[in-house]
């Protein structure tokens, strides 16, 4: 559920008891993942950790859903917003669990 303004202090908190596993959406009134984002990438950059244990889930409204585009677009911006800090990031396909291609 949403976390409000509370969201890079429980995902910190998170990160500090040992989990590496976020499920978020660009959805800023439900899910805030700019602060998912910002909370991950202060914990990575203050440890010894790389992103290699890292998994995230993240979803894009349906009303984005307008085309091809715009989809990327979204995608994106939230690999950027989650993950733009992290060197050497796997993306995996949701279907399969094997590594895709991201352009």
């Amino acid at each position: 559920a949403g976390l409000g303004g509370n969201t890079y202090n429980v995902v910190a908190m998170a990160l500090e008891a040992g989990f590496r596993k976020f499920d978020t959406a660009e959805a800023d009134w439900w899910y805030n993942q700019a602060e998912v984002g910002r909370s991950l990438k202060d914990f990575y950059a203050q440890t010894a950790n790389d992103c290699g244990d890292l998994e995230i889930s993240t979803k894009i409204p349906p009303w984005s859903l307008t085309s091809f585009s715009d989809i990327r677009a979204h995608a994106k911006r939230s690999r950027h917003e989650l993950t733009g800090f992290c060197q050497d990031f796997e993306y995996l396909d949701p279907q399969t669990g094997s590594e895709m291609a991201i352009p």
